[in-house]
């Protein structure tokens, strides 16, 4: 954690998950965190739990003074109305037995159409600006499906056949799960800074990032079909101008390693364990 008034930096606590930074919030005083992780192996060993929640600990730590256990990852989260008020995004009294809230004023949303209100401001609030819409895949293939009347069938096939077939495949029966969206071009955040600008492009596929972490990296089951989906995947970001890709999970590098790309690759594994050696030896 980054004290400003200092411009010092205090050690915190490791978590092995996925922290939601759009859904997190510092109080007003700096004192509390609210923050929202995912943690895909937790619910095996503490089901109770779950997989996911939603907490609020003193930075910069995770253990949690208020915990509400989640079923999923489309809500969660929070924000500070105040030093000591709360608004969340999942019903105030399901919080965990063992960490209900104390001292606090906890208000909750009742509604989607409430939760979809606050979160629009939360983006305001955020200061990023939506300079792009993507566009989903699955409106071009339907567009491409409606064209192939008796007249242009053929040709239409003939000159978008790898195309056609490829989406063919990927939205079968997929229509109705956001989590396959894929967008081309994609949807584009911007953070502007006094002296800098931060750019979120997403593109979508997280799914198929998923299934590949859990259902196979963590098994030791390691695929040249999934790394060539990777290698996809880094090639369209690469394509809007990345210059370099961040291997976020730790399995990653089972499949993706320097020989396989010319892409620059940010290996959390080697950056974790150089930073530990590091932090050994000086102290």
């Amino acid at each position: 954690m980054r004290h400003t008034d200092t411009d010092t930096f205090e050690a915190g606590q490791w978590l092995k998950g996925r922290v939601y930074e759009n859904k997190c919030d510092l109080s007003s005083d700096g004192k509390l965190i609210i923050y929202f992780v995912h943690k895909g192996n937790n619910w095996r060993l503490h089901p109770d739990y779950g997989f996911a929640w939603t907490a609020i600990s003193k930075p910069p730590y995770f253990t949690a003074l208020a915990l509400w256990p989640e079923n999923g990852t489309w809500g969660g989260g929070g924000y500070f109305i105040d030093a000591k008020t709360v608004r969340i995004y999942v019903s105030k009294d399901s919080y965990h037995p063992n960490h209900p809230p104390r001292g606090l004023t906890i208000l909750d949303s009742d509604t989607k159409v409430v939760l979809n209100a606050e979160r629009r401001v939360q983006v305001g609030r955020s200061r990023w600006d939506v300079v792009h819409q993507g566009r989903d895949v699955q409106e071009s293939y339907k567009a491409l499906w409606s064209s192939l009347n008796e007249d242009t069938f053929q040709t239409q096939l003939d000159v978008d056949g790898d195309w056609y077939q490829l989406l063919d495949m990927e939205m079968a029966g997929k229509s109705r799960d956001p989590w396959l969206v894929k967008l081309n071009p994609p949807t584009i955040w911007r953070k502007q800074y006094s002296n800098y600008t931060i750019e979120k492009h997403y593109f979508g596929y997280r799914q198929n990032l998923h299934d590949v972490i859990y259902d196979q990296l963590c098994l030791g089951d390691v695929r040249d079909d999934s790394r060539r989906e990777y290698l996809r995947i880094m090639d369209d970001f690469t394509a809007q101008g990345a210059q370099g890709v961040i291997l976020g999970c730790t399995e990653i590098t089972l499949l993706i390693k320097p020989e396989h790309t010319p892409i620059r690759l940010y290996d959390t594994t080697l950056l974790h364990a150089l930073a530990a050696v590091d932090w050994s030896l000086a102290n």
